[in-house]
């Protein structure tokens, strides 16, 4: 990955305006300006004037969108997790730079029996903006919202989802029930994307990151979505508008037998901790990535999440065939580049 302002490729050329006076000839297929062969005979020693061409390459400017949607199991054994949010991530906006057009929406991962008025399985959550002052009940969060990190740590522990002197059941998520379906979750906000709440969350031409925070394995209930059903959904419904799809799970990753332990009691973390065994695959098979849930700092993992959106220079094409070992790459600013021809 490069984030440069320029390439400058150095190359010799044979040049054609040579006094050797036999034939040449040319493959087929070959622009006139390159040699392919010069004949001049048995005896013959003639050979091409060589010429040095600099060919400048403007890297692009713009880095993409990003809509990142942070989907949290709030059952139960994630208690005292959520309540440790707020420093497991530390600053957002530091995490999400602003080169990158980003903008974030909290989902509720346990919402699949809850009954009540305001939140649903596949909808973003209303985010309080405290201590902003902003009209209406918005569900995202941009580069531009007041306050951006204090809005985003209350939120994503709830610690601003009660009114003061409230019951701690009057208060979603914590009266919800039922196991957590963080991909069954992500798969219906895609499908209800019409919806009020997530209407303009879904941008034409952004990164959709999916970020599951959970200390159990997706509900082996019936019905049960599967890696493949997530991933399908999004290419029938998005394929063809956004710029793809890259999941990352912070679970209690396959075989690290600590963290499952550290979910195993009430008097350690959690008790009913599990593998997330299909988390783990969906992450990896969108090009993500897991994180341990026993990890003190996942802030790491939102410098990940743009890291594929700063500007890249993968290939660049010649104007000329140079000739073969001539070529010498420049950068601005200056970076060690391996390169092949």
């Amino acid at each position: 990955m490069l984030s440069l302002n320029k390439v400058v490729a150095v190359l010799a050329v044979a040049n054609l305006t040579t006094a050797c006076s036999e034939k040449v000839e040319f493959a087929s297929n070959l622009p006139k300006n390159a040699i392919a062969r010069l004949d001049c005979g048995v005896t013959g020693t003639c050979e091409p004037t060589v010429n040095t061409i600099n060919q400048q390459y403007n890297v692009p400017s713009g880095s993409g969108k990003v809509d990142v949607m942070f989907v949290i199991d709030t059952s139960p054994t994630m208690f005292l997790t959520i309540t440790k949010l707020p420093k497991k991530f530390k600053a957002l906006t530091s995490m999400l730079p602003d080169y990158v057009d980003w903008q974030v929406g909290i989902s509720n991962a346990s919402l699949n029996q809850y009954d009540g008025y305001r939140y649903k399985l596949g909808e973003l959550l209303d985010l309080s903006m405290f201590p902003s002052e902003v009209a209406g009940p918005p569900s995202i969060l941009t580069k531009d919202t007041p306050n951006g990190d204090e809005v985003f740590k209350g939120n994503t522990s709830f610690l601003m989802q009660s009114w003061p002197g409230s019951q701690f059941c009057d208060a979603q998520p914590f009266c919800a029930y039922g196991d957590a379906e963080p991909m069954r979750d992500i798969k219906t906000l895609i499908e209800k994307r019409s919806n009020f709440n997530n209407s303009t969350f879904f941008r034409p031409g952004a990164m959709l990151v999916p970020i599951i925070i959970s200390a159990k394995e997706e509900n082996a209930g019936a019905p049960k979505v599967s890696v493949s059903d997530v991933v399908n959904s999004f290419n029938q419904n998005l394929g063809s508008t956004m710029a793809g799809m890259k999941a990352f799970s912070i679970i209690i990753k396959p075989n690290d037998t600590s963290c499952l332990d550290r979910f195993s009691s009430v008097f350690k973390e959690g008790s009913g901790g599990q593998y997330g065994t299909q988390l783990d695959q969906f992450a990896k098979q969108t090009g993500g990535e897991s994180v341990s849930l026993c990890e003190d700092d996942y802030s790491q993992t939102l410098a990940k999440v743009v890291a594929g959106l700063t500007p890249q220079v993968m290939t660049l094409s010649l104007e000329q065939l140079p000739i073969t070992g001539s070529v010498r790459i420049a950068s601005v600013p200056a970076q060690d580049l391996q390169y092949t021809v």
